[in-house]
């Protein structure tokens, strides 16, 4: 089960381009404490504490875990909110060089220059297409990659050749070619290539399109192309450059030490039956079709319909940059000159401003997105737009506060209505954030707390369009309440505790006793309103039940319903021990290290193998039926 565009692409703490700016943090390895005096003082963008370099790893959509993250001789992985922390890291030449790597994905280096904050969403990609290419025969091997956006799709290829060495030997048998191709026309462009379109000679590139591919041999030897080899590279004009491309093209390979793009020998040319470029290339590393362009610095303020500064929105300029505003509501950036470009606040990266809730679900208005168009700079000038938002969302600022041993700093969003969300950003070292709930919606919402090890917290307040200071406590060694699960392994260590009196009933088939049971509110008790709020489902089997014996074999089953949270499923292994005891009315079930499988949509968990313990007492009467 994959979960529903997750939308914690973190889009609040974008990726860093050749630009300057001031986004969001995260890190899951700052220790928590118990100390709140520093919590009294309301968040501003001038009190919040950052890691020397933090951020956050999605696939586009959705937070990735278990990412290998390296700056220098410092390394860390991604927790299961995808986010990491890394106390120091590589500058050369005044520039941050950081890379991502796990199986599945294309590994990518990122560079932008060294700030005093210096935070980053990356995108990975995953692997678009694999070919099997065998040395004994001499027919070429092509690699085609369709890339999808809005104004269509579009198709990458690759033709390689069948001669490969390994460092300065010859290499005969299988290769497996992995490849990935990155669309100037998708959304997700500027968070996905590696570097930031800067050329090892200062300059501004602006590209038409992105390619990778990665060889390995039967052992996982690094393979390159065999001497005297080159294979073709076949891009396609993507649809926001058809007016200025040009009849030739430099092809340009990245340099992962440096994080800066170099001018290739070859170039490509474009061919109108193809309705593409086509060139050649000796080696590989990632491969960029670009023409280069004297710089500019495009400044956009962006203020909200009151004419207020907007703080840490990323501006989307062109697809190919993304920065995030400043304190004064201010994203500075290099772009290339004399060059068309549009400039854009996305509404889902500012309460949703384009989407009407009267109805209940979002519905949404393209024509009410803020985007200027024809921004156009000279050489070497310094420009100023304003974009001025159709609304004003309400700032949600508070403070993470763990009374446990573990983090404060943690991924946080809200959530509100029929199960809508917005974007995430990451509270600070002291668990300090500042985000933005939906524009026009009123009603009930909840701040989430979402941490590296899954830990989950949660509070519940008013949207009425105004500013709110919302805290979040969480204590993941609290054991409150009716019962809780503990879920352990693969990476995962948290707890679904349970709060509200959990009741229900039992059947008997034979010897085997079913109990179905759930937690609902008291609120929900009384009005019946089962679908607007959150609540949680058990399915216990017990086989060959005897009141004189306490331990069965039994399975296990866990689940969320309503409309109030994202959905869990928790299912056992068949054929667990189970221990129960009853008194009157009152039953306790526990289990102890049982092997299960997971899916946990706010936790972006997709059907993966855990263990957990689980301990809860219900009120159980006997079914009617």
């Amino acid at each position: 089960m994959k979960f529903l565009l997750w939308c914690m692409a973190i889009a609040m703490c974008t990726g860093f381009t050749a630009c300057s700016s001031d986004s969001s943090d995260d890190s899951n390895e700052t220790p928590g404490g118990n100390d709140k005096k520093e919590e009294v003082t309301p968040p501003t963008p001038d009190n919040m504490k950052y890691a020397a370099l933090s951020g956050v790893v999605t696939d586009g959509y959705q937070p990735i875990n278990g990412v290998k993250v390296v700056s220098g001789a410092q390394s860390t992985t991604t927790g299961l909110n995808g986010s990491f922390s890394l106390d120091k890291m590589k500058v050369e030449n005044g520039r941050v060089v950081v890379s991502f790597e796990k199986e599945g994905f294309m590994s990518v280096t990122r560079s932008f220059p060294q700030s005093e904050v210096n935070r980053m969403t990356v995108a990975m990609k995953r692997i678009d297409a694999t070919a099997t290419i065998n040395t004994s025969y001499s027919t070429p091997v092509t690699i085609s990659m369709s890339s999808y956006s809005s104004s269509g799709s579009k198709t990458m290829k690759v033709e390689l050749p069948t001669s490969y060495k390994n460092g300065n030997s010859p290499y005969n048998g299988e290769v497996k070619a992995e490849a990935v191709y990155l669309n100037p026309d998708n959304e997700k462009f500027a968070s996905q290539m590696p570097g930031d379109l800067t050329t090892n000679e200062d300059k501004q590139l602006v590209s038409l399109g992105m390619v990778a591919v990665d060889l390995t041999g039967s052992n996982g030897e690094k393979l390159e192309l065999g001497d005297g080899q080159k294979a073709k590279l076949i891009f396609p004009v993507p649809d926001n450059k058809k007016e200025d491309a040009p009849q030739t093209m430099p092809l340009w390979s990245f340099n992962e030490s440096t994080g800066l793009w170099e001018k290739e020998e070859g170039v490509a040319t474009y061919d109108p039956t193809l309705n593409a470029y086509v060139g050649e290339v000796s080696h590989f590393s990632w491969h960029n079709l670009d023409y280069e362009m004297t710089r500019a610095t495009l400044k956009v303020k962006v203020v909200d319909s009151n004419d207020n500064p907007v703080y840490d929105v990323p501006v989307d300029i062109d697809g190919e940059r993304e920065i995030n505003t400043d304190k004064n509501g201010i994203a500075t950036c290099l772009v290339p000159s004399d060059t068309k470009l549009y400039v854009r606040v996305k509404s889902e990266d500012y309460g949703n401003y384009a989407m009407d809730y009267s109805e209940g679900w979002g519905n949404y208005d393209a024509s009410k997105e803020a985007k200027l168009t024809n921004v156009k700079l000279d050489g070497g000038s310094t420009k100023t737009v304003t974009l001025k938002l159709p609304a004003k969302a309400p700032q949600i600022s508070g403070h993470i506060i763990n009374e446990g041993s573990g983090s404060k700093v943690c991924s946080v969003y809200i959530t509100f209505g029929m199960m809508q969300q917005t974007q995430a950003v990451v509270s600070d070292l002291n668990g300090a954030f500042i985000t933005y709930g939906p524009a026009s919606y009123k009603g009930k919402g909840k701040v989430v707390a979402l941490f590296g090890d899954g830990t989950m917290a949660e509070q519940e307040f008013e949207l009425d369009g105004t500013d709110k200071v919302v805290d979040v406590t969480v204590n993941n060694s609290s054991t409150s309440g009716a019962g809780i699960i503990q879920v352990t392994g693969n990476g995962y260590k948290f707890n679904y505790n349970l709060t509200d009196p959990i009741s229900g009933t039992w059947s008997k088939n034979g010897t085997n006793l079913r109990f179905s049971l759930q937690d609902l509110t008291e609120e929900m008790a009384k009005t019946g309103d089962h679908m607007s709020m959150y609540f949680h489902y058990f399915s216990i089997n017990i086989e060959n039940y005897d009141e004189s014996k306490s331990e069965f074999d039994g399975d296990f089953h866990f689940a969320t319903e309503g409309h109030g949270g994202g959905h869990v499923s928790l299912n056992s292994d068949k054929q667990v021990k189970i221990t129960v005891t009853k008194s009157g009315d009152k039953w306790t079930f526990k289990m102890k290290g049982i092997k299960g499988d997971l899916y946990d949509q706010n936790r972006n968990i997709d059907d993966q193998k855990i263990t957990f313990d689980a301990e809860f007492s219900a009120t159980v009467t006997e079914s009617a039926n």
